[in-house]
């Protein structure tokens, strides 16, 4: 009965001697020349391996564009052909802000460079390491470990930092935000506003899940999912929606709403008006809410665009919108001439 929601969901994650600096971990054969491998660690102790475009030099400095993907245990590469890309929608976000600022990925915990999986945007045949490490906490933290990592990189402009992030890395993206001071921008593309519990059972009653059953039934049987997700709340076996119960209790504990109150820094929030991932009542309720309080928030409400901001034309074509998406949201950034306190 659930397998139309995880398909929805899945379209929607040395030794060192006295005063020397750590060796530079060695990159992958493939990886391209326009970006270079780094590690850091975090708090948990975890070892973090993330991507800066290159090359960097220290009399060019630029600001951080740090970018998190939507869900799933696919890695932030993937092999295309003969060739290796970004993943998630990275390549076009990368491109609109060569020269400007760098761009930086962060490859998940428990997932090897190039890893995929058989059902994308889901945790199927994930890892063990990655159905335990993949919580709202832990992956936020690896974000932040490599950003704080990366402001010291020669290049990097320590001043302005944008963390971004599309679908469930708009809540990571928050979360980031709330727990990083030195982040001055951050930008959430359909990453919803309240617990994504509230987006599920939008939808549900809105016809969209359940092969067919009415929207009260579908809720109903949502909500039973829920609650047993809530009496195993820490299992990284047990699995509802693609994704363990683990990743679901620790991310339906907060939301962008409640972690955007911790954070000073200038917000963009964008939202398809037809996304059948994330209600835009959640991308509404957001908006007022940081409106309400006083927030500078520039809100990008596309009313006919879907969960990656396509839209249909009036002969049926699909029409990318990404790129202009993600080209606003840099120019936004890089414009900026504020800062925030």
């Amino acid at each position: 009965m659930f397998w139309s929601i995880v398909a929805l969901i899945a379209s929607l994650v040395f030794a060192i001697a006295p005063e020397a600096a750590p060796e530079k971990p060695e990159s992958p054969p493939m990886l391209p020349k326009t970006f270079e491998r780094h590690e850091t660690k975090d708090r948990f102790g975890r070892t973090i391996t993330y991507y800066i475009r290159a090359p960097l030099s220290e009399t060019d400095k630029l600001p951080l564009v740090l970018y998190i993907g939507g869900s799933g245990a696919q890695s932030a590469w993937t092999r295309v052909q003969d060739r290796v890309v970004l993943n998630y929608g990275a390549s076009v976000i990368a491109a609109a802000a060569k020269g400007k600022g760098r761009f930086v990925i962060v490859e998940r915990p428990g997932v090897e460079f190039l890893g995929t999986v058989d059902q994308p945007g889901s945790a199927i045949g994930a890892s063990e390491t990655f159905c335990k490490e993949h919580t709202l906490d832990r992956w936020a933290e690896a974000n932040r470990a490599a950003i704080s990592d990366a402001l010291s990189l020669p290049g990097v402009d320590p001043t302005r930092l944008l963390v971004s992030g599309h679908s469930e890395g708009g809540l990571v993206a928050c979360r980031v935000a709330a727990s990083e001071p030195r982040v001055t921008h951050v930008a959430s593309a359909a990453g919803g506003g309240v617990t994504q519990l509230f987006d599920l059972l939008m939808l549900a009653r809105a016809g969209e899940f359940c092969g067919g059953a009415s929207g009260d039934d579908c809720a109903k049987t949502l909500l039973a999912g829920w609650e047993d997700v809530r009496k195993d709340p820490d299992s990284a076996e047990k699995f509802w929606l693609g994704h363990p119960y683990r990743r679901w209790s620790s991310f339906l504990a907060s939301s962008p709403m409640e972690e955007l109150a911790k954070t000073k820094a200038r917000v963009y929030l964008a939202q398809g008006g037809k996304d059948r991932a994330v209600s835009p009542d959640s991308f509404h309720a957001l908006h007022a809410q940081l409106v309400s309080r006083g927030r500078d928030v520039k809100a990008d409400f596309v009313a006919d665009a879907d969960h990656s901001f396509a839209r249909t034309d009036a002969g049926g074509e699909r029409v990318e919108g990404w790129p202009a998406l993600w080209g606003a949201i840099l120019t936004w950034y890089f414009t900026d001439s504020s800062t925030a306190k």
